[in-house]
């Protein structure tokens, strides 16, 4: 099973682009009859791809009102801990930046990087 975390897909203007990167990551893996479930933190452009590919999806909330300033911390973790893979459309916006860090040095076994040059 594939829980992957997309960070940054609906930051970049190339929406083709993504989606066929999206793609060919995501094929082989359910070519092989594996399950996949995108792990998102509520993402347009991942809700749209998830509905047309049909594609589980599980969503993380921020909960300010529980957690206040620390709710991007606690769901960062969350997610984190779902994940086993992390595709990560690089740009510079500061919560991608963190939940990407994070990930990167909790050792998720499967990362992607793709540079915001590529995806402009």
């Amino acid at each position: 099973m594939l829980n992957i975390i997309i960070i940054g897909a609906q930051d970049t203007e190339n929406y083709e682009f993504v989606r066929q990167k999206l793609i060919s990551v995501l094929k082989p893996v359910s070519d092989r009859g594996e399950g996949i479930t995108i792990l998102t933190t509520g993402d347009e452009f991942i809700d749209k791809f998830t509905e047309r590919y049909k594609i589980d999806k599980y969503f993380f909330s921020t909960e300010w009102g529980k957690y206040g300033k620390d709710a991007l911390k606690y769901r960062n973790e969350k997610i984190v801990e779902k994940a086993n893979a992390i595709f990560f459309f690089e740009n510079h916006k500061k919560d991608s930046q963190i939940l990407y860090k994070y990930a990167k040095d909790k050792g998720l076994t499967s990362r992607f990087c793709i540079p915001p040059s590529i995806t402009a």
